[in-house]
């Protein structure tokens, strides 16, 4: 057993160096076999097995180790034979939902079914101690608050969304307030930040409602006067435009500006130029690749990605939380950090992106938007279409 913890103690140091690439081959010999396999002893430790497997979902492109330890953990969790309920209970958790995949205010009712499950095997329900029972009790109360604020900030994004009351003409606008909100509640975690989520959710809905004008429901001349009404942030002496678009463009300003307002009265600086300047580039990115549709131009796969990380959502987001989390609001820091996108930003719109593409391939109200498919497979004429699922 002494052993085992002290593997376990190692592993535990040595799996954050192989997902930041800081480690030698050789620090894992002592965890493997004369095959390279990792040694079924192992197999007998839940505790580290479970963190293992945790770890191996973080690996990145080509990590063979990693790729192995899950593989590794994986199969000596699901057969497991002689366990108690509690640990059955936390490894169908683990093995379902690892951490890094979902939010804690989603995995706290799972993790404490378990903890008590554990508890009453353990000591038994009339002999549970008095200080468990009161973590047990906080616990809950926890749970049952944060479930309340989730709530009552979804009543409201959605009651929100009512109220735009967007142009019939937009029939086939996603519409899902609740879904938009996960990314406020990933992004800006704990009770305080109740407001800034909303905000947040508020933002991140016109960025699909301005997706779905471009992708579903403008045409092309359309799009340039609505590209320079966002540049220009106005929509008069713009006759040709439609209705709907006029009505969204109204919104997006309005609600820009109170989210603008929000952020002077709480921090005490005003961002809406900055926002505004995110919004421009965010269509004027939009409007290359309508102009790309339009043209029937097929770029390269580097080329679309170049263009298409510079629109993408997630620079957006990264924008409006930069603002709403109000640290080190100068002017100097705002152009630093908003005319190079950080390398942190840069990675994170790259993989956006691609899953983004990916799953709009797939939305039957989705027309072809020049995805990074179809640019992969114009320029890979080999390929077919199940690369995708590769």
């Amino acid at each position: 057993m002494k052993g085992l913890r002290q593997r376990k103690v190692a592993m535990i140091f040595i799996i954050p160096l192989f997902v930041f690439g800081y480690y030698d081959n050789k620090d894992t010999i002592k965890f493997t076999d004369e095959n390279g396999n990792f040694k079924q002893e192992l197999g007998n430790d839940i505790k580290g097995l479970l963190s293992l497997y945790e770890a191996s979902n973080l690996g990145v492109p080509e990590d063979h180790i990693l790729d192995c330890a899950g593989d590794f953990s994986r199969h000596l969790l699901r057969n497991f034979d002689s366990i108690e309920p509690y640990e059955a209970s936390i490894i169908q958790n683990t093995l379902t939902l690892p951490c890094h995949k979902s939010l804690p205010i989603f995995m706290a009712a799972d993790f404490l079914q378990s903890f008590e499950i554990s508890m009453n095997l353990l000591h038994g329900c009339s002999r549970e101690s008095r200080w468990m029972e009161e973590i047990r009790n906080l616990a809950r109360i926890d749970i049952n608050k944060n479930q309340m604020t989730a709530e009552h900030e979804i009543n409201e994004i959605c009651r929100w969304w009512e109220e735009l009351q967007l142009p019939k003409e937009q029939k086939d606008t996603r519409n899902q307030p609740v879904k938009w909100h996960m990314w406020s509640l990933a992004c800006l975690q704990g009770p305080h930040m109740a407001e800034s989520r909303l905000e947040l959710t508020k933002a991140i809905s016109f960025i699909y409602l301005i997706d779905d004008i471009y992708d579903i429901y403008g045409i092309l001349d359309e799009l340039t006067q609505f590209t320079e009404a966002v540049n220009r942030w106005e929509c008069v002496n713009f006759d040709n435009m439609p209705d709907y678009m006029l009505t969204s463009l109204k919104a997006l300003f309005d609600t820009t500006n109170e989210i603008c307002h929000r952020i002077y009265i709480k921090h005490g600086f005003n961002p809406e130029k900055y926002i505004r300047k995110s919004w421009a580039e965010f269509c004027d990115k939009c409007l290359v690749q309508a102009k790309w549709i339009d043209s029937g131009y097929m770029p390269t796969t580097e080329k679309y990605m170049k263009s298409a990380i510079g629109g993408t959502r997630s620079y957006i987001v990264h924008v409006q939380i930069f603002f709403l989390l109000g640290e080190e609001l100068t002017d100097e820091k705002c152009k630093e950090l908003l005319s190079s996108q950080p390398e942190i930003s840069y990675l994170s719109a790259r993989i956006l992106r691609l899953w983004d593409d990916l799953g709009s391939s797939e939305d039957e109200h989705q027309k072809y938007d020049g995805s990074i498919m179809e640019c992969y497979l114009n320029e890979h004429e080999g390929s077919s279409p199940e690369t995708r699922a590769g």
